[in-house]
């Protein structure tokens, strides 16, 4: 399975751009394993990356922040498609960094869509450096994001309508 990862983001004041985000990834999958990936972040005219390819029973990882080290069997990438990260140590794809973070489950909860449409969910923190809030849908599908960007100001994805 191959899974492409896009996201884009643009802070503007009236009509001024003031802020950009782009992000551009893939994931290739050979069943429930990462095989390999890599993706390339320009953050506000700074450039970042990581590259990342299964070498035996660890991937090996490079990165912009990270340097080259060889991750745990099960690492996926912090893409958050995958509800698998909730239980599986995690990659930062814009730089590489393995991150460090505990998972609290919250419970139930509710999250809106693209459309408007309230979709029941169950809610994650991932708490410590790299710390925000996750929800997927009842068949453990993504369905929400927010987290804190480096000004203090939130972030939060939604999900597309399907």
């Amino acid at each position: 399975m191959t899974v492409v990862i896009a996201v884009d983001y643009l802070v503007k004041i009236g009509f001024i751009p003031v802020f950009h985000y782009r992000l551009r990834g893939s994931e290739f999958w050979q069943g429930n394993l990462l095989m390999s990936a890599q993706a390339n972040t320009d953050d506000n005219g700074k450039a970042a990356w990581m590259r990342a390819e299964r070498q035996g029973d660890s991937l090996l990882v490079q990165g912009s922040k990270s340097g080259t080290y060889r991750a745990p069997a099960n690492v996926i990438t912090a893409s958050h498609w995958n509800q698998a990260e909730i239980e599986a140590p995690m990659i930062n794809p814009q730089d590489g960094r393995l991150m460090q973070y505990s998972v609290v489950p919250k419970g139930p909860d509710r999250v809106t869509d693209s459309n408007g449409r309230v979709l029941p969910a169950q809610h994650f923190s991932l708490t410590g450096k790299d710390g925000l809030d996750l929800w997927y849908d009842t068949d453990g599908i993504w369905a929400g994001l927010q987290a804190k960007a480096d000004d203090g100001s939130n972030i939060s994805y939604v999900r597309l309508a399907l």
